[in-house]
């Protein structure tokens, strides 16, 4: 299982009408959660992406 979480990101989905900061989680290619930046914790061996702020959108 290939787990990775992209953090320090500006999340968007136009559709959901989502537009902030937060942490973005993804399990085999597939989108697994969204955090606050806040949020604690990181799962075990997960890769962890430092984004800077930059924007994570579907697409």
């Amino acid at each position: 299982m290939t787990t990775i979480v992209f953090e320090n990101v500006r999340l968007i989905d136009p559709d959901g009408g989502l537009d902030r900061p937060g942490r973005l989680l993804v399990r085999d290619g597939v989108i697994a959660g969204l955090d606050t930046p806040q949020a604690e914790g990181t799962p075990e061996g997960a890769a962890v992406v430092q984004g800077g702020g930059a924007v994570l959108c579907p697409g």
